[in-house]
C-alpha cells in the first residue's frame, strides 16, 4: 500500500480542494440500505441524535419509547452539556434522578417540549405515538402557540401536516396518529424537523456572553453572502457534475474570546475564492471586536490546518467547498474553554471512494489574542492516501510555531511519539486541557472505514458548536455510475 508518492505541496492542495478521502462504501445500518429510512437514519446517526444496535442494524420496524423519543428530540436541539446538567427537574413522579434519560427529559420539560400526563407522570417506558412524536417536534421547532389553537391532538396533527412531518413515512394502511410510532418513521419525522429545530434553538438560546450587539454585522454578512443552505441533495454521474451550493454564512458565536471583559463575534462564511477556484468557496473566519465603542473587523483568516513543508516553511492551507461535492466529510468548528483559554477547535475528516480515492483528517486550535486570530495547535495529517498515515503535532507560542513533533505514524521507517492513534490524539489535545471522545481515544490506528466519521471532541467538554457540515453518500449505483449525496449544515447557538 503506497501513500507517500504525493509531494507535500500537492497533498496540501488535495486536502483543500476536497478531492481526497476514502474508507468503506457500506451503509451505517445494514437493514435500512436501499429503504426509505436510509437517508434519515444515517443523517441522524452522523448528527449523534440516534444510534443503532450492536449488530449493526437499525431495526426500523421496532417501536420506540417515550423516553427514547424525548432523548432524540432533545439531542436534535443540541443543548450544551451544562444546560443539560443544569435543567430543573421536570417534576415527573416516574422519572427519578438516576433514570438514564432524566437529564434529557428534564431539559425538554424546561423548554416546553413535553408536559406529561395530568396525573404527574411521563410514562417514559410507554410507546410513543405518532401524535406524541409530532407534538415533541413541533414544540422543539418553536411553533408559536397562536398557530396551535384548538384541541389536542388535532392542533398538533394539523401543524405536522402543514410542515410535512408525515411526508415519506412508510405506512401499512391508513395513517393512525394514535398508533405506536416505529423507529424508521420517527427518524424520517425528526430528520425533516432538524432545520427548524436548529433555528428555534439558536433564537431561544440563553448562552453566556450573548449580549454583543452584533446583529447588524451578521445581517450584513447574510445580505452579501447569503445564508448557507442547510439541507442539500444531489446525484453525480461524473466528477464534473455540480449539485452543491457552497456559499453562505455557516455559523457564528459570541463570547469573550480574549478575556478582556467584553464579547466578540466569531463568524464562519463560505464565500467565493477566485484566486483558487472560479466556482468554489473557501471558508473565511472573521473576528469582530469593539474599539472605542465601534464594531470593527479585528482579524480574519481562511479555514485550514497548519502545515509545513520539508524545509519548515508554512504551506497556506485553505479548505474549499466545490459545487461537485464528491467526498463524504464532516467539517466542524466549536468554541472550547480549557485551562483558562478560549479556543476555536476545527475538525476536518473527509473520505472518498467514488471518483477519487484517499483520506484526510486534521484537527487544529485557533485563539484570539492581542487582536489577532492565530494558531494555538494543529494535529495535521502529512500527505494524503488511504493507508500508512502519519501526523505531526504543531505547538505554538504567540501565534508562532515553536515545535513540530511526529506524534503518530504507520510508516515503519519513522519513529513517532506514539504507535497508537487514539493515544496520540489524546496526548496532543491533553496538552491544551481538551478532552477527546472516548471512541476516538480508543482507536489503535487511523480508521479505515466510514464508520468513524464523527467529531473527536468529547461531549463532556465545555464547548459549544459554531457549525457542523456533514456530507454523506446516500446511494451507490456502480453499474450505472450514479452516486447520490446529502449535505446538511447544523449551525450552533
Amino acid at each position: 500500500m503506497k501513500r507517500k508518492g504525493i509531494s507535500m505541496i500537492l497533498a496540501g492542495l488535495l486536502a483543500l480542494t476536497g478531492t481526497t478521502a476514502a474508507f468503506g462504501q457500506t451503509a451505517v445500518f445494514s437493514d435500512v440500505s436501499g429503504t426509505p429510512y436510509e437517508k434519515a437514519a444515517e443523517r441522524l446517526f452522523q448528527e449523534e441524535i440516534l444510534s443503532g444496535y450492536g449488530d449493526g442494524t437499525f431495526r426500523p420496524e421496532n417501536t420506540i419509547t417515550r423516553a427514547e423519543a424525548c432523548v432524540m428530540v432533545t439531542k436534535a436541539m443540541d443543548p450544551a452539556q451544562r444546560e443539560l446538567e443544569g435543567a430543573a427537574s421536570g417534576g415527573f413522579e416516574d422519572v427519578k434522578e438516576d433514570y438514564w434519560g432524566a437529564p434529557y427529559i428534564d431539559y425538554a420539560a424546561s423548554e416546553g417540549v413535553i408536559s406529561g400526563y395530568p396525573d404527574g407522570s411521563f410514562r417514559p417506558e410507554g410507546e410513543v405515538t405518532y401524535y406524541e412524536m409530532a407534538a415533541m417536534l413541533v414544540n422543539a421547532a418553536g411553533i408559536p402557540p397562536a398557530e396551535l389553537e384548538g384541541q389536542w391532538p388535532e392542533n398538533y396533527d394539523r401543524k405536522a401536516q402543514e410542515t410535512g412531518l408525515y411526508a415519506d413515512m412508510v405506512l401499512e394502511g391508513a395513517f393512525d396518529g394514535n398508533a405506536p410510532a416505529i423507529r424508521g418513521n420517527v427518524a424520517i419525522m425528526t430528520e425533516k424537523a432538524l432545520s427548524e429545530i436548529s433555528r428555534a434553538s439558536g433564537e431561544s438560546s440563553g448562552q453566556e456572553d450573548s449580549e454583543g450587539g452584533y446583529e447588524e454585522i451578521l445581517a450584513e454578512l447574510e445580505k452579501e453572502y447569503g445564508v448557507f443552505n442547510a439541507s442539500q441533495t444531489g446525484t453525480m454521474h461524473s466528477w464534473e457534475d455540480a449539485w452543491f451550493d457552497p456559499y453562505g454564512v455557516m455559523g457564528s458565536a459570541q463570547g469573550d474570546f480574549d478575556a478582556d471583559g467584553q464579547a466578540e463575534l466569531f463568524v464562519a462564511v463560505a464565500q467565493p475564492c477566485g484566486h483558487i477556484s472560479a466556482e468554489g468557496a473557501h471558508i473565511m473566519l472573521y473576528m469582530y471586536d469593539r474599539e472605542s465603542g465601534k464594531t470593527v473587523l479585528a482579524d480574519s483568516m481562511p479555514m485550514g490546518e497548519y502545515i509545513q513543508d520539508e524545509k519548515g516553511e508554512r504551506i497556506q492551507a485553505e479548505l474549499l467547498l466545490q459545487p461537485n461535492y464528491m467526498v463524504r466529510q464532516i467539517l466542524q468548528a466549536d468554541v472550547v474553554k480549557a485551562q483558562g483559554h478560549t479556543y476555536i477547535m476545527c475538525e476536518n475528516h473527509l473520505i472518498s471512494g467514488v471518483f477519487a480515492d484517499g483520506s484526510t483528517q486534521s484537527y487544529w486550535l485557533l485563539e484570539y489574542t492581542g487582536g489577532k486570530l492565530q494558531f494555538a495547535g494543529s494535529f495535521t495529517q502529512m500527505g494524503m492516501g488511504s493507508a500508512e498515515f502519519s501526523f505531526t503535532g504543531y505547538d505554538f507560542e504567540k501565534g508562532s510555531c515553536k515545535e513540530a513533533v511526529l506524534y503518530y505514524s504507520e510508516w515503519q521507517e519513522e519513529d513517532p511519539l506514539y504507535h497508537h492513534y487514539g493515544e496520540a490524539l489524546k496526548a496532543f489535545f491533553g496538552n491544551y486541557g481538551i478532552a477527546i471522545d472516548s471512541e476516538a481515544a480508543a482507536l489503535a490506528s487511523v480508521p479505515d472505514s466510514y464508520d468513524f466519521v464523527k467529531p473527536i471532541l468529547s461531549a463532556q467538554s465545555d464547548s459549544r458548536l459554531v457549525f457542523r457540515l456533514l456530507n454523506t453518500l446516500t446511494e451507490t449505483d456502480w453499474m450505472n455510475g450514479q452516486f447520490s449525496f446529502s449535505a446538511s449544515l447544523k449551525a450552533g447557538k
